[in-house]
């Protein structure tokens, strides 16, 4: 099996440099909130929430996202939009009570996400962690420029109410998301599930390889079968041919052995002939020789 790659190299792309940016924009929201700029922090976080935007609808367009940019844009998305509403709690608020309030919206954050990360899902479930870079700088200048009477209490409900709808099971955005359609989160699996998908689809790319071998074997089988073939028909052509010759050799050899048969038939019937003949010299001879001794 092939080693793990591991490298940055083979996961860091063009579509990682907007999730950088927003962790960066995150980070220095939370020094001017320690700085005491508080108004640009806002500001700032506001625009996390504009890049944020414009990232996804870059993965909606091109369709570039790997998994090494969900995870790190989702992780850049809770430190932009999570920790520094956190930050800003622990700056503005010193009692028990309000830090408690602040570590319970923190919790039931860290709770949200992890829950739609194993669940497949992004934003569907629960408050979308994203809509804290909104809502919550809204919320300050409307306090700071419209709602000073209520106090410093507004910033505690704002806590307790997300925390509470972050956690809940309702879908917010108005769409559900799956398996398919979810091109940000992915659920964090086991070594043991990683590894048995790995070696799926090991089997997967060898099953790929024998079919696509398959037809250059077959193509291979069929093409010598067909060279076979022809060579069966070239031997059979050979043997035909000098089938063909053999045969009239062998008329020919017929036909001079019925050649010899005649002639010696011929040159039998002539010895028959002159032997014949020399039998009738004879008698004629000694019928002439006996006539002779008559007259005597």
């Amino acid at each position: 099996m092939e080693e793990e790659r591991n490298s940055f190299h083979d996961h860091f792309n063009l579509a990682s440099f907007l999730p950088l940016l927003i962790f960066l924009l995150g980070i220095y929201t939370i020094y001017l909130f320690i700085v005491g700029f508080t108004t640009m922090a806002f500001l700032v976080m506001m625009f996390s929430f504009i890049v944020y935007v414009a990232n996804n609808v870059c993965i909606n367009i091109f369709r570039n996202a790997s998994i090494f940019n969900e995870y790190l844009e989702d992780s850049s998305a809770f430190i932009a939009f999570a920790m520094t509403s956190i930050v800003f709690g622990f700056l503005f608020y010193k009692d028990i009570v309000s830090l408690a309030t602040v570590f319970f919206f923190a919790i039931c954050t860290l709770l949200s996400m992890s829950r739609n990360w194993i669940l497949h899902f992004k934003n569907s479930k629960g408050w979308p962690l994203a809509l804290n870079g909104l809502v919550f700088p809204l919320i300050y200048f409307i306090y700071v420029f419209y709602l000073k009477s209520p106090g410093d209490s507004i910033f505690l409900v704002y806590y307790v109410v997300i925390g509470f709808l972050a956690i809940s099971n309702y879908n917010f955005l108005g769409y559900k998301e799956n398996s398919s359609t979810s091109y940000i989160a992915k659920p964090i699996e086991k070594k043991e599930e990683l590894t048995e998908e790995k070696k799926n689809e090991n089997a997967s790319e060898s099953q790929n390889k024998e079919e696509l071998q398959k037809p250059e074997e077959n193509t291979l089988s069929s093409e010598n079968q067909q060279k076979e073939e022809e060579k069966k028909k070239e031997g059979e052509e050979k043997v035909s041919f000098f089938s063909k010759i053999s045969r009239l050799f062998r008329k020919e050899k017929k036909k001079e052995e019925i050649k010899k048969e005649e002639n010696k038939s011929v040159e039998e019937e002539q010895g028959v002939v002159a032997t014949k003949k020399e039998n009738s010299e004879e008698e004629f001879a000694d019928l002439s020789e006996e006539g002779d001794l008559k007259v005597t």
